[in-house]
């Protein structure tokens, strides 16, 4: 950040130092949410004392729909059941993001071919 501010405005060391700032927040910001196995799922392992927390929030939705009692500590529960939801709705949604942005820069970058009115993909 110290050499983003100090760079002369409109230079190159001004948008590489952006750039380099930039990424690293990226970084950290992906690396401490807590829905993925990354530092910030370890953390809130750590905070909630709950170990295998994606796995036994899982297992506590298929106890739900089998209709057995859950294992679970009833303290445990309301964490268990909001987890399990969260983690899979950010899984779906970040996994369709990057499906669509790939079939994005391979529909844009695809050789395509025109012949007359018909076109044709090379």
């Amino acid at each position: 950040m110290w050499l983003l501010l100090a760079s002369p405005p409109q230079s190159l060391m001004q948008q590489n130092s952006y750039l380099l700032m930039s990424a690293a927040l990226v970084t950290v910001v992906l690396n401490l949410n807590p829905l993925n196995a990354f530092d910030g799922y370890h953390l809130l392992v750590a905070m909630t004392g709950i170990n295998n927390l994606r796995k036994r929030s899982l297992e506590f939705y298929f106890d739900l729909l089998r209709r057995q009692p859950s294992p679970e500590k009833t303290s445990d529960q309301a964490i268990l059941a909001i987890y399990a939801p969260l983690s899979i709705i950010y899984t779906v949604l970040i996994l369709g993001y990057t499906l669509w942005l790939v079939g994005n820069l391979i529909w844009e970058f695809l050789p395509i071919q025109e012949l007359g009115n018909i076109t044709i993909l090379s």
